[in-house]
């Protein structure tokens, strides 16, 4: 089972999205110039940043955690190609910090 994506802006400036994960967890993508900010919780509960990275960092990651990049997508379709496949915020943030720790 995958999440669901609530919220898609993929806009030049902002590109962000709002997904709700198979274990019921609100996570919040937003892409910035300096890299991406992913926030998360229970719905209607506090947000906690989950995971905080550069746009080099990010990129690694997306590399690693994909089988075959679609040159054609963009940067918040690679991420969000990945993210829905997490069933909570908590596993998320385990997978998303021990990749950027061997980066």
């Amino acid at each position: 089972m995958t999440g669901t994506i609530l919220v898609y802006r993929n806009e030049r400036r902002r590109p962000s999205a709002e997904i709700r994960l198979a274990g019921g967890d609100h996570v919040g993508l937003a892409l910035h110039a300096d890299g991406v900010m992913i926030e998360g919780g229970r719905p209607g509960g506090a947000r906690r940043v989950l995971f905080r990275g550069d746009a080099n960092t990010l990129a690694c990651i997306c590399a690693a955690m994909s089988s075959v990049p679609d040159l054609r997508s963009t940067p918040l379709d690679r991420l969000l190609a990945i993210v829905v496949h997490f069933r909570t915020a908590a596993d998320l943030a385990d997978a998303f910090t021990a990749a950027a720790a061997i980066h």
